[in-house]
């Protein structure tokens, strides 16, 4: 024998449902859209690197452009290349991402051609192109308060107190050796004079022994190959007033490093320079 249902019960049952699939509704949402990213880093000046990535790259190519030695309207810098790069056409309507995972410089012998193609790409894509820091770009700081924005001729470089790693070890840039030198001593192990004092910079606190010579010969290339008459050899003290150029906070390295993040997080992907402990 069947028992009747109490009807009470019944539209409670209903009204439960029906709360149930208005709740499931409300909770419903939207698919999120793909996006194709890409991943390059520690190019650290190879211009062949950055040209073999490109060409093999599913999302980026070079194309051909005014070269010019002009600052351009979208440029705060030289950029005297025939060709740069953009991303491909594609028919996906969502807009693929390059991240860039930070050390531009240094090793590869075409510092200011790689960061001037990254930087010109940022100003061109500003939602598609992301910078990371690394840390041959962020020790780029220590340039101008090392070096001098400007060029002194009377007094050189600034008082340098050493730098911590090498507290205790005797060598130049030994603090311990240095503690007079902020307070204008006369004598010093370390040079005041701009040429010799970057390259001890990058020499041996920077892990880029061949760095200020890589400059000096990008440079020799950049004016042998320009259109003015102005080709004379490029001499040490346009290398040092490069690299106050480029480092200086309008420069290739200051724009790079007000665009990048220490670390950037897409969905469930974090990109960042180095590793997590």
């Amino acid at each position: 024998r069947q028992r009747r249902v109490p009807r009470r019960y019944l539209s409670s049952n209903r009204k439960i449902q029906q709360e149930s699939e208005i709740v499931d509704k409300r909770v419903e949402r939207p698919r999120r859209r793909r996006r194709t990213a890409s991943f390059l880093t520690d190019v650290e000046g190879d211009q062949q690197y950055l040209t073999r990535f490109v060409e093999q790259s599913r999302i980026l190519q070079f194309a051909s452009c005014n070269s010019t030695v002009e600052r351009r309207p979208s440029l705060q810098f030289p950029f005297p290349y025939d060709h740069h790069i953009e991303f491909q056409n594609t028919e996906d309507s969502n807009e693929p991402i390059l991240v860039y995972g930070g050390d531009v410089w240094d090793q590869g012998g075409s510092d200011l051609y790689v960061i001037r193609q990254l930087l010109s790409l940022k100003a061109r894509y500003p939602n598609q192109v992301y910078f990371i820091f690394g840390n041959r770009d962020i020790n780029k700081i220590r340039i101008s308060q090392e070096l001098g924005l400007t060029e002194d001729k009377e007094n050189g470089s600034p008082p340098h107190g050493g730098v911590y790693w090498l507290r205790g070890t005797g060598r130049v840039g030994d603090p311990l050796l240095l503690k007079d030198e902020l307070n204008d001593a006369t004598t010093s192990s370390l040079t005041r004079d701009p040429v010799d004092r970057l390259k001890w910079m990058l020499k041996k606190t920077m892990g880029s022994p061949r760095a200020f010579q890589y400059r000096k010969e990008e440079l020799q290339r950049e004016r042998d190959a320009s259109k003015g008459t102005h080709r004379a050899t490029v001499c040490d003290d346009d290398v040092v007033a490069s690299y106050r150029e480029s480092c200086h906070p309008n420069g290739e390295m200051g724009l790079y490093l007000s665009e990048a993040d220490l670390a950037l997080r897409m969905g469930p992907i974090l990109f960042l320079h180095g590793a997590l402990p």
